[in-house]
């Protein structure tokens, strides 16, 4: 317990450097781009870690094919319903809908995984849920209710959360937790590239600003990725989960160092600031 909740906090703040370098990014390049170059990133990280420290006969480990699956779907797949979500909705309530996914990830942990949530852990799971809609909440963004968007939304939360409870299953299955990253970016790094290779604008519409942005996304997810990992190894979900989507909390303070990304600080923001940390000191004393 005393490690699965710094490295959770760890992933939670790298997970929102990856937002705030995104929003960088995306300026510079197209999403498509950004995807493969990211994912591709992240491999290349993890090929000299693979190279030292893993043996061929790790492999044919036949559980990485989970790992194959979940780069299949993160994160093409989850981008591509939470923009639709966005298009449809507004950012607003597909943030908001985003937060929900401690609440899913905390049932499914208990539901399928035979986890248990005590009454601490479960209050501070609804403060961090309610810290990050609090968090979401544009008034001037909040256009509709659709049920196609909330549809979409809900999906994308729902393939996070199936990461997660798929790293915590498949754990103790894949001695080599590098492996399995490795195996996770490396598929997303073809799937993007096959998206990229039928994309022309994607192609076309970078400049070398946008490329450097995408690389730190890469640096960033690599650092998250291998946070969250040792994480779920060391922890529950009901534990792990919550923490490390209180990135909101993480984007706020690191926004308040980039000048493109400076808004005025408004009361609901103290106010969902002050739920995460409630929140999560109600987990760290479990």
């Amino acid at each position: 317990m005393l490690t699965e909740i710094p490295l959770a906090v760890a992933a939670s703040a790298f997970f929102a450097l990856t937002f705030i370098f995104s929003r960088l990014a995306t300026r510079e390049a197209t999403p498509v781009f950004g995807g493969f170059v990211a994912s591709a990133t992240v491999t290349l990280l993890y090929l000299p870690w693979i190279a030292a420290s893993v043996p061929m006969s790790a492999f044919a480990n036949p559980h990485l094919l989970w790992f194959v699956g979940l780069g299949v779907i993160t994160p093409s797949i989850s981008r591509t319903f939470q923009f639709a979500g966005v298009q449809r909705i507004g950012a607003a309530p597909s943030g908001i809908l985003r937060g929900l996914g401690p609440l899913f990830s905390s049932s499914l942990a208990v539901l399928l995984l035979g986890e248990q949530l005590t009454p601490v852990l479960a209050l501070g799971t609804a403060l961090i849920v309610c810290g990050i809609v609090v968090l979401s909440i544009r008034k001037d963004e909040i256009r509709s209710w659709a049920l196609t968007g909330i549809a979409y939304a809900i999906g994308a939360t729902l393939i996070w959360v199936m990461r997660d409870l798929i790293i915590r299953y498949s754990s103790p299955d894949v001695p080599y937790k590098t492996l399995a990253i490795f195996v996770m970016a490396g598929t997303s790094s073809i799937v993007m590239a096959l998206v990229l290779a039928n994309s022309k604008s994607g192609r076309k519409d970078f400049t070398g600003k946008g490329l450097f942005y995408f690389v730190l996304v890469g640096f960033a997810s690599f650092s998250a990725l291998t946070s969250l990992f040792f994480a779920l190894e060391e922890g529950r979900i009901v534990v792990v989960t919550p923490i490390t989507s209180a990135q909101p909390l993480f984007v706020l303070l690191f926004s308040r160092f980039l000048p493109q990304g400076m808004e005025p600080l408004t009361p609901l923001m103290v106010l969902g600031a002050a739920f995460i940390v409630a929140g999560g000191a109600l987990i760290s004393l479990t």
